[in-house]
């Protein structure tokens, strides 16, 4: 085995890898590592499994609440705000995370790994040497499956792989043999299928080979096999296309297989030797006084030269003393020949063992004079070998050698024998036998190939006198080797040197029911997503995991005896074809991201998750339903709002992301309430899976640290930070960071302060006080109303505010929900100084226009009866010109207007520019929570009722002074959301109906 390594050793220092001399089991333990290492991978995917997997059961809930009723679920600002923040947040993590490279360290372990395994060319080398023993004894691929052969076993890949390489070398005969048992024995299997080698891919290669060899029938067979295992594929298709084309063309008769001849020396070493068998086998005692106290058994192989062979020549001892020996080999004695030779001379000096076994071997030849020392080799050879011709002999004259003996230290199970072509013997070696041969230098002894094992012999050449220069011949021997090591050094150090030198739709999720019906939509096509993502993450993980069971066969085939496995040649080809090949393909599939398909799913969902600019806005919701309503952040986390507890939850990070938000306005107090409420929610027992969404729990002590130390709260910052283990070790480090790098004073106009009468209209505590005003019915002034009058209730005289009830039907109201859904936009409010109109915070809520191009004829006709009606119950003018449209607006959760006039105090002779003198508010739905249109002047709260009209003057009657008492606000909505109709009515409409009737006091026209 060492000599087979140290084939693999000599390549691996020519290509600067890593192989240890000095560790016979180094691809052993290589194979140990890479199967410990997928097997780690395997862990590694199942404990990141396991996150997800708890991940998806909480939001398995959440969906499964949503899908009951949706417009319900979204009706509640925690769901809406959760469901906004958890879009564009949580999978955008999500999608970092699935984009990550799953087992990063295990697979920069398998490559580290992989640097250490046989190249190409390693493995090109082993093929050859194989394919040279089975042409050597002529054999038959089909003989060496794994079920028919004990000691040489292929599989179907090993098979496979032979049949590549010997068609790259135009072998296509010997090809077409291991083809056809890797295609006949194959098993279709998954580990086949990743490691490379589906089945279709070899009767594919078997059909180019017969091509090859001009056989035209066998390839189009073999190729029509190859597609029926792999249909519609269109580069076999085009090949089939090719061939037929070829075939049709063809003009060459088959390549014949060559005729077998095998040499004298093949069937010597096949076994079919004529050796005599008359010669005598006997116990020498006569020829040496050691021998008469010991004699040793020997046999007679040839007379003319004198040939025998002795049995039990060296001792179990001595061959253990000469293996240590051999492993502790100065490097100035070692030599190292081609085909797997690894030699040592070992000096008669270097221990009494050795001297003993020199004076034994020369009684055997019965002389008194030797060479010092003895060669000890171990060779793997796959060829035929001649040791007194090996190079490292040069300075040996043979023919001054009287005789030599060659010493066997173990069996070899197949192969191996040594043989003498022209004498025609052959020596099947054992343990311990002793090959004395005299007139050595007169004929050629060959070792066959081994087929299994390798072989450890000692030689030994003894002399009828002492030759005056044999320490001259010691001494050059180990010049000549010390140069040869240097020169192999100098070469290594050479090569090794030369080697190194889409774009976001405008969307509204706030106040949009359509678009948050969308998101809700994609968020569950997103979970689903992840599903398929676990799915194909636990198929991955089974994958692996029979992989590792599959790559152990060779580990487990060579366990407790490792060095006769590594010997034998088709373990070692099959080794590094499975350590060069299966491996790399076994990386290309770590490397590969799980689940491609649902990853690019969730980067396409980019285009419709909200941007972080509607996440604010939402958080801006949140922030106006907490102040005017005067909610806490704990109980709007548990869902409980206004008294009232919802199905309805916001989660750590909802409050953590609230919390920064107010961090970052340098609103701290707001920021810690927020921040606690985070602490009290997160799970602890599920740390990884916050890591995976970027907020841990340190992550908010650290937070709600540094708002503390930024109001005062030194001692309060303390504590939160000493409960974490993460800064309790600098604590006090990190306090005074806090204080050298306090956050600057940053305005945030989303999240600005409310006035308290705000407060107290909106909140449902709220009763407006008795009056003496009158509920009845409006019959006048137009013949409308005498055949259909209005429930009409006077809200305020001065100034004029009333209701009016049921003015508008349900199927009316449905129908204009439909045609307008998917035309709102953000509404916008006119600017005082500019004179134009522009998107505010003051402002939240999304309109369409009415009338709308995009209508149909019968909408359009159902708005000019509500215009109609308008008319009819405000007693006024109203023009049909684009100016005096009717706005049609949808307040989302926290959709608000903040207090505010609907004149708008324009001073213009223009007469499209003229102001508005009153106001018709029409309610088309029914809000679950908030959301009431208050007077702070009048002390006046009206609650949104489906079907309720309310209308008010925005200038005195008469006289066209401004109305500042009928100032206004929308209150923001909790639960639900709020459906309305605008119609502005405007002076100049009323020149000739409701004339100036004295000067205005506090208005001016030019």
């Amino acid at each position: 085995m060492v000599g087979y390594l140290f084939l693999l050793l000599l390549v691996g220092a020519a290509q600067g890898n890593s192989f240890s001399k000095s560790d016979i089991q180094d691809l052993f333990e290589v194979e140990r590592s890479l199967i410990l290492n997928l097997r780690n991978y395997a862990k590694e995917l199942q404990g990141k499994l396991r996150i997800i997997k708890g991940a998806l059961d909480e939001y398995s809930e959440h969906v499964k609440d949503a899908t009951r009723n949706p417009e319900l679920y979204l009706s509640n600002p925690l769901n809406t705000f959760k469901l906004i923040r958890h879009m564009s947040l949580d999978w955008a993590a999500w999608q970092l995370k699935m984009e990550e490279q799953l087992g990063e360290e295990q697979i920069q372990m398998q490559q580290r790994l992989l640097s250490r395994t046989p190249d190409k060319s390693t493995l090109k080398t082993a093929a050859q040497r194989l394919q040279s023993l089975f042409k050597f004894y002529n054999l038959e691929p089909a003989s060496f499956l794994q079920v028919n052969h004990r000691h040489l076993r292929l599989d179907p890949v090993d098979c496979y792989y032979m049949g590549m390489e010997l068609y790259e070398q135009e072998k296509y005969h010997e090809a077409v043999k291991w083809l056809t048992v890797a295609a006949d024995n194959f098993n279709s299997s998954p580990h086949n299928d990743l490691i490379g080698v589906p089945h279709w891919r070899v009767y594919e290669m078997k059909s180019k080979v017969f091509l090859s060899l001009n056989k035209f029938l066998e390839s189009h067979k073999a190729l029509s096999t190859a597609i029926e295992l792999n249909p519609g594929n269109q580069q076999l298709l085009e090949q089939q296309w090719q061939l037929e084309q070829k075939s049709r063309n063809n003009e060459k008769d088959p390549i014949p297989a060559p005729a077998v001849i095998l040499s004298d020396l093949q069937q010597q070493c096949a076994g079919e030797s004529r050796q005599d068998n008359t010669l005598s086998c006997e116990l020498i005692t006569n020829v040496t006084p050691f021998l008469e106290l010991a004699p040793l058994r020997v046999e007679d192989l040839y007379y003319y030269p004198y040939v025998m062979i002795y049995k039990d020549g060296i001792y179990d001892r001595e061959i253990q003393h000469i293996r240590n020996a051999f492993l502790r080999c100065p490097s100035r004695n070692k030599f190292e020949e081609g085909g797997g030779i690894l030699g040592c001379l070992i000096p008669d000096s270097y221990s009494s063992v050795i001297r003993t076994l020199g004076v034994r071997m020369k009684d055997m030849a019965g002389l008194d004079n030797d060479i010092d020392g003895i060669f000890v080799m171990e060779y793997d050879s796959t060829s035929p070998l001649q040791p007194f011709k090996l190079p490292y002999l040069d300075f040996i004259d043979l023919q001054d050698v009287t005789a030599s003996a060659i010493l066997f230290l173990n069996d070899v199970a197949l192969g191996g024998a040594l043989t003498i072509p022209n004498l025609d013997v052959v020596v099947y070696p054992q343990r311990g036998d002793a090959l004395v041969t005299f007139n050595a230098g007169n004929f050629e002894h060959t070792l066959c190939p081994k087929m299994v094992g390798s072989s450890m012999i000692i030689v030994k050449f003894m002399r009828d006198e002492e030759s005056e220069e044999e320490k001259e011949h010691s001494k050059m021997l180990q010049f000549r080797l010390l140069r040869s090591i240097v020169s192999l050094l100098i070469f290594t150090v050479v090569l090794v040197a030369c080697q190194s030198n889409g774009s976001h739709q405008n969307r509204d999720y706030i106040t949009s029911l359509t678009d948050k019906l969308e998101l809700l939509s994609q968020n569950e096509k997103l979970h689903l997503n992840l599903m398929d993502y676990v799915d194909q993450m636990q198929e991955r993980i089974d994958i692996v995991k029979r992989l590792a069971k599959y790559l152990r066969q060779p580990l487990q085939s060579a366990k407790g005896r490792e060095k006769e496995f590594l010997s034998n040649p088709l373990n070692g080809f099959s080794l590094l074809r499975h350590m060069q090949s299966d491996w790399t393909h076994v990386l290309r599939l770590l490397e590969q991201p799980v689940g491609q398909e649902q990853i690019d799913f969730v980067r396409q969902m980019q285009k419709i998750r909200p941007q972080i600019h509607e996440v604010r806005d939402s958080m801006a919701a949140i922030h106006r339903i907490k102040e005017i309503y005067k909610l806490k952040s704990w109980d709007m986390a548990r869902g409980l709002l206004e008294g009232v507890q919802y199905n309805a939850k916001l989660s750590y990070l909802d409050c953590y992301e609230l919390g920064y938000l107010y961090y970052n306005s340098s609103q701290f107090k707001r920021a810690e309430e927020w921040l606690v409420t985070a602490r009290h929610l997160i799970t602890p027992t599920q740390a990884d899976l916050h890591s995976i969404l970027g907020v841990t729990r340190s992550d908010i002590s650290f937070l709600l640290a540094r708002s503390l130390s930024a109001m005062g709260n030194s001692a309060h910052a303390r504590a939160v930070l000493l409960e974490e283990p993460q800064f309790s070790g600098a604590v006090e480090e990190w306090l005074d960071y806090f204080k050298a790098n306090m956050p600057e004073k940053v305005e945030n106009e989303q999240l600005k302060e409310f006035e308290p009468e705000y407060h107290r209209l909106c909140s449902s505590n709220y009763k407006s006080k008795p009056s003496r005003l009158l509920c009845s019915f409006k019959r006048t002034p137009t013949p409308f109303l005498r055949l259909a009058p209005f429930k009409m209730e006077q809200l305020s005289l001065d100034p004029y505010v009333v209701v009016f009830h049921d003015v508008v039907y349900s199927w009316e109201i449905a129908a204009l929900e439909r045609a307008t859904k998917s035309l709102m936009e953000r509404a916008s409010v006119s600017n005082a100084k500019t004179r134009r109109f522009i998107v505010s915070s003051v402002r939240t809520v999304s309109g369409v226009w009415l009338p709308h191009y995009r209508f149909s004829s019968l909408i359009n006709e159902l708005v000019e009866r509500i215009r109609q009606r308008i008319k009819d119950l405000s007693g006024l003018i109203i023009d049909s010109s684009i100016h005096r449209n009717i706005q049609l607006l949808n307040y989302g959760y926290g959709g608000h207007y903040l207090t505010h006039n609907d004149f708008l105090n324009i001073t213009t002779t223009n007469y499209f520019y003229d102001d508005r003198i009153a106001t018709v508010l029409i309610y088309l739905n029914d809000v679950t929570s908030g959301g009431a249109t208050i007077f702070p002047q009048l002390n006046l709260a009206v609650k949104p009722e489906r079907g309720k009209v309310l209308h008010w003057h925005n200038t005195v009657p008469g006289s066209f002074d401004y109305e500042t008492r009928c100032q206004h606000a929308a209150c923001p909505v909790l639960v639900g959301n709020k459906l309305a109709m605008t119609q502005w009515i405007h002076e100049g409409d009323q020149m000739f109906h409701k004339p100036c009737l004295s000067p205005p006091k506090d208005r001016k026209y030019y």
